[in-house]
Formats: C-alpha cells, sequence, structure tokens
C-alpha cells in the first residue's frame, strides 16, 4: 500500500530526525510508528494498560528477554551501580578539611 500524507512542518523534521538518528528510512519510521500507534489503540481497547500494548512492540534483538529477564535486569543495574560509582559527587563529608600543615604555610 502506498500512502501519500501532508504533514506540518514540525511532523516533518520529527520523522526526518528519527530516520537520521535510527538509520531507518522514512518508510521504516512510518511503519513502526503505526505499529506503536495499532498496539496502543488495540490494547486500551481490551481494557488493558496502553502501556501493557507495548509490550513486545520493539525489537531488542535478543531472542532470550522473556527467559533470562532477571539476568538481564541485573547486569542492567550493575551497569548502572558501577557508572554511579566512578563518577561521584562528592559532598560536604567527603572534602577532606586542610591539613594543618599545609594551612601554616599559607
Amino acid at each position: 500500500m502506498r500512502i501519500i500524507a501532508r504533514l506540518p512542518p514540525q511532523t516533518a523534521e520529527q520523522v526526518e530526525y528519527l530516520s537520521a538518528a535510527t538509520g531507518a528510512t522514512v518508510s521504516q519510521v512510518g511503519r513502526e510508528a503505526i505499529a506503536l500507534y495499532h498496539a496502543q489503540v488495540r490494547g486500551a481497547g481490551k481494557g488493558g494498560s496502553k502501556y501493557l500494548a507495548l509490550v513486545g512492540a520493539g525489537d531488542s534483538g535478543r531472542t532470550d528477554t522473556a527467559s533470562n529477564h532477571k539476568a538481564l535486569y541485573a547486569r542492567y543495574l550493575g551497569q548502572r551501580c558501577a557508572r554511579a560509582q566512578r563518577s561521584p559527587q562528592a559532598g560536604p563529608a567527603d572534602r577532606k578539611a586542610p591539613s594543618k600543615r599545609a594551612a601554616g604555610a599559607a
């Protein structure tokens, strides 16, 4: 099916951004947007959560997500904690007081 649509400038810019950011063609962006919108509307019509309608709509490239979700989530949390530990923000209690020797020399 071929679709010809007129888009307002802001929407056209959004489509161009998505295409450039993801490397997808404009047609792919349109197909994925329609698929997500369809899942959302269809899920809302069943009385389910609109967020649950999006489950399975994405493609992570993994085939074992359902069976290994706990391990994958633990790895994700571990990576986030490691990043947080590498760049701590020093608070007042973390700062060293100037040594007596340095204070006397000044």
